[in-house]
């Protein structure tokens, strides 16, 4: 008797899909990486969304040899909102009480 098997082969250009697991530890924090450690060799990675990846390699892109920091102003900008829009102490940190205040 001959049993047939179907085995999937990925290759770098297919797109890898998320485990039930690795989407809900995304959604506990939206907008923001998420390292991994794989079981067997221990490496740890990083997942961010594909937008992020893309502005970061731009800015690497742009000056292979010396980075200027300014190419990452609107990506810091743009991660800051996200993460602040998800901050429910935000409002708290934006006040300073009357005698904490400088002149």
């Amino acid at each position: 008797m001959i049993a047939r098997v179907r085995v999937k082969w990925y290759t770098v250009d297919m797109t890898a899909k998320l485990s039930q697991e690795l989407h809900q530890a995304l959604a506990k924090q939206p907008g923001k990486p998420l390292q991994v450690e794989d079981p067997v060799t221990h490496e740890v990675y990083v997942v961010v969304q594909l937008n992020v990846f893309e502005d970061l390699q731009h800015a690497v892109d742009a000056y292979p040899s010396e980075p200027n920091p300014r190419e990452f102003y609107p990506l810091i900008d743009r991660v800051m909102k996200e993460d602040d829009a998800h901050d429910p102490a935000l409002q708290s940190y934006q006040y300073l009480s009357p005698d904490r205040r400088t002149s």
